[in-house]
């Protein structure tokens, strides 16, 4: 019981510590690259290379997803955690299994939106004047979309794509187990309250039915001995 305690919050260490350090890096870079706070690593020039590259290719969707995927780590971890109780209510594990579903879901969405804003703004600056566009030509077009925003609908449907479909795996090899024995468990439940009723049906019949045969024994009883007292009677009178 105690390692189990000491396991438990052990995990909840390390998962708070993964959400705050995302959640911190998700505030410096809106900081960063909004250029209200500069953040510089002279020693670390790859770092401010990948940052820039994130807003190049991201910009405010980096800290949507960040968010999301802080708020995925941190319903995946209650969810966990009611599993691991005895005897947890199935509406409660089955809200927080929505949940769950909900931040994934809400990845696959911000790659899909941040698609669709991306293209919208890469046509809007390539056909912004039609008759210049025509005259460049096809490789000017094709720049005028680069630098309208096509890399920023490229690159969310990938960073959307690919974190969905992890966040499922993650899961699935974090709490897919418990979660169909859970199930299994709330089905075999509902399995036997179905048939305890059933037997409580089947006991209530049987004792209607032994209450009326005894009802028709004492009703039949006075007939009987009246009909062999009006045939004593004939007998006497013959």
């Amino acid at each position: 019981m105690k390692q189990n305690r000491i396991t438990e919050l052990s995990r909840g260490i390390v998962a708070g510590g993964f959400a705050t350090g995302l959640t911190g890096v998700a505030l410096l870079y809106l900081l960063n690259m909004t250029g209200i706070m500069v953040v510089a690593f002279p020693e670390l020039p790859g770092i401010t290379e990948l940052l820039n590259n994130a807003w190049a290719n991201l910009r405010l969707s980096a800290v949507f997803f960040l968010l999301v995927l802080v708020a995925f780590v941190a319903a995946l971890k209650h969810l966990n955690r009611l599993l691991s109780q005895h005897d947890v209510a199935h509406a409660d594990v089955m809200r927080a299994d929505q949940l769950v579903t909900l931040c994934t879901t809400l990845f696959f969405g911000i790659g899909v939106i941040w698609t669709a804003i991306g293209m919208r703004s890469a046509l809007l600056y390539a056909l912004g004047d039609p008759g210049e566009a025509a005259q460049a030509g096809a490789f000017a077009m094709l720049q005028r979309m680069v630098d309208g925003g096509i890399l920023l609908a490229l690159s969310t449907t990938i960073v959307g794509g690919i974190g969905g479909y992890l966040m499922r795996v993650i899961k699935m090899l974090v709490v897919g187990r418990q979660l169909q024995v859970h199930f299994e468990t709330q089905a075999n439940r509902y399995h036997v309250d179905v048939v305890d009723r059933l037997q409580q049906v089947v006991e209530g019949l049987q004792q209607v039915a032994s209450q009326q045969e005894r009802m028709v024994r004492w009703q039949t009883r006075p007939q009987a001995s009246t009909s062999s007292a009006v045939l004593n009677k004939t007998h006497a009178a013959e």
